[in-house]
């Protein structure tokens, strides 16, 4: 049986058929961009948009009182410096930091031209708004980390909002992202970032800001029910449960948005397999536990399997990424030759054993 997840609650690209990449939100804000070869063509784009993306990454308002990081790339240079900027009305919005990334603070509604003057000699001149925010909410924000050796990234286990709404359950000691989000009055989502209070009620969680509107939130070694909230938004649920309440599993495959019982992969082939976990109440079940993640090839012959740690360094990621990979449950699955085997996988003593054809 598959079961189907709409892709539109995923975000991911491929960099080959079968391997499944979460761009990381600001993950890369320095000048390394180029775009096009011919003519020294500025570019300036949402730091957050990635490599690719223009001016479109900033056709939405600027949230009232946020900030925002523009990246300047160059067709030709891959460092771009900044020699000046100005905006039309200086009272929309106000140049916080005149470097590469360029950092805006968006002042009050209204409208206002930003334009760029480059050491290069390069120019570019972009319109940009600013809204006030009528509506905030709190959501699961995608986990991702680089490898830049590897080049791709992992996906935090859980990575469809569908699937997590309206909270989770944590295991002792797990971890997971939280994102707010802003809307104007027309449902519109804002840019920026820097408005998000965060606090906490109930059992004590650990709430650390990581980067632009989102916090990482560890768990306790206790149970008990907490709420996370910024402001005036919805509190978003989160129930801390011990590994007993673990109620079912299953393999989920990102690259289709389907939790499957059985896989098929070529030689050489490599897919990103999820184990996803439920408690009792059918909510998504974050971490892995005492006893860990247990993953295991019947045949090693046919099939290999390895978790993304294992090709990670201290150099490629930070000691809180690392640790929040270790309560993943991630799994790199890769054909070696034709045949047949079997993956298990399993947590919190539920496991599953899926039918793994080689051909």
């Amino acid at each position: 049986m598959n079961v189907r997840i709409p892709k539109r609650s995923l975000n991911f690209r491929s960099l080959a058929p079968s391997i499944v990449v979460w761009i990381a939100f600001g993950a890369v804000t320095w000048g390394g961009c180029l775009d096009g070869d011919e003519s020294d063509e500025i570019v300036i784009r949402d730091a957050g948009a990635g490599c690719g993306a223009g001016a479109e990454s900033l056709a939405s308002p600027i949230a009232e009182a946020a900030l925002i990081d523009l990246e300047l790339s160059s067709s030709i240079y891959r460092e771009v410096s900044v020699e000046a900027a100005e905006l039309s009305d200086p009272s929309v919005l106000r140049v916080e930091s005149a470097s590469n990334p360029l950092t805006l603070r968006a002042l009050s509604p209204g409208t206002s031209e930003l334009s760029v003057s480059t050491s290069h000699g390069g120019y570019v001149a972009v319109p940009l708004s600013v809204a006030a925010v009528a509506r905030r909410e709190l959501v699961h924000a995608d986990y991702t980390i680089w490898n830049f050796d590897a080049d791709f990234a992992v996906p935090h286990p859980d990575a469809t909002e569908e699937m997590l709404a309206p909270g989770v359950s944590m295991l002792p000691g797990s971890l997971l992202d939280l994102q707010g989000r802003y809307y104007d009055s027309a449902g519109t989502r804002l840019l920026g970032y820097g408005l998000a209070e965060w606090q906490s009620d109930g059992v004590d969680l650990a709430v650390v800001n990581v980067r632009a509107e989102m916090a990482r939130v560890t768990a306790p070694d206790r149970v008990g029910s907490a709420t996370v909230s910024i402001g005036d938004a919805p509190e978003y649920e989160v129930a801390l449960i011990d590994p007993a309440s673990v109620a079912s599993v299953a393999a989920y495959l990102p690259s289709t948005g389907d939790l499957v019982e059985g896989i098929s992969l070529a030689p050489g082939e490599m897919l990103t397999v999820v184990l996803i976990a439920f408690d009792g109440d059918g909510r998504t079940v974050v971490g892995v536990g005492p006893d860990g993640f247990v993953h295991e090839i019947g045949d090693q012959a046919i099939a290999s399997a390895a978790t993304p740690l294992a090709d990670l360094t201290e150099d490629d990621i930070s000691a809180s990424d690392r640790a929040m990979l270790a309560q993943s449950r991630v799994l790199i699955l890769e054909g070696v030759s034709a045949g047949r085997t079997t993956l298990t996988l399993g947590v919190a003593a539920h496991s599953i054993e899926l039918p793994v054809v080689v051909e």
